[in-house]
């Protein structure tokens, strides 16, 4: 079975990468592979960013716009933080989804696969 890591730096910028600044990463990127053209989704919130990474689609396929999110219950717009632990979860609940797509996870999760 083949294992793979990957490091999100979210919101750091790259030219931080360094010995000076963080030398510990500065080591562990030199003796792995990065990606130095890679681009953002818009917007770029962290959760929108997170579910596009998740699930290789962009937002309007994924549905998640934002880091703050209104859902219909009962009636009436409840908005909720994105980032809750228990938000996908409850958007679950509400919508019978978490997400538009499955995710990574959930593809090889089918297949006998898994991301701790």
């Amino acid at each position: 079975m083949r294992r793979v890591v990957v490091v999100v730096l979210d919101g750091m910028r790259r030219d931080l990468l360094d010995e000076a600044h963080t030398p510990a990463l500065a080591r562990f990127a030199r003796r792995s592979r990065s990606f130095a053209a890679h681009r953002s989704m818009f917007p770029s919130a962290t959760r929108v960013v997170s579910a596009s990474f998740a699930t290789g689609c962009t937002p309007a396929r994924h549905e998640l716009a934002g880091n703050t999110l209104a859902l219909l219950e009962d009636g009436r717009l409840v908005y909720h933080d994105a980032g809750h632990p228990d938000f996908l979860q409850h958007k679950r609940r509400v919508t019978g989804r978490s997400l538009a797509v499955p995710t990574l996870a959930e593809r090889l999760s089918s297949h006998g696969g898994m991301i701790m």
